[in-house]
């Protein structure tokens, strides 16, 4: 193969400046609105429980109703009241127990290792067993 000497230099084109295309918006909201309906069908929405409850320092006392302060002593719900320790994963004996004074508050405390969930559900036992009157101790 023979070499040409001859050197060409490369001829480019010069840069011509051209009108950038345009970008239809009107897919992206088609995208839009695809993403916001998907959203919507697939959220579940949770219809919340609620406990009613009182705070000590809102809850008027009659005169006939009696006070009885619980303290929350285990995660697994042991409570004690005047120095009697109640299991409340015994659902008879708690309805038995409170079956006593239903017409009672029950002033709630917990220790301080005493976790949230623990509180939820002994509250929950007491609601189930009769317990109307239920205030959670300040402070």
């Amino acid at each position: 193969m023979a070499r040409n000497s001859e050197w060409i230099p490369l001829q480019l084109k010069k840069f011509q400046a051209t009108r950038g295309k345009r970008i239809s918006l009107v897919p992206l909201v088609d995208v839009v609105f695809i993403l916001l309906l998907f959203f919507m069908l697939t959220t579940s929405v949770a219809k919340e429980k609620q406990l009613p409850m009182n705070y000590s320092s809102q809850s008027p006392l009659d005169q006939e109703q009696t006070l009885r302060h619980l303290t929350i002593e285990s995660e697994e719900g042991d409570i004690t009241s005047d120095d009697r320790t109640i299991r409340t994963e015994d659902q008879n004996s708690l309805v038995a127990w409170i079956g006593q004074d239903p017409d009672a508050v029950y002033v709630i405390d917990t220790l301080p290792e005493i976790s949230t969930q623990a509180l939820i559900t002994v509250l929950d036992r007491l609601t189930v067993a009769g317990a109307d009157n239920l205030v959670l101790k300040e402070d």
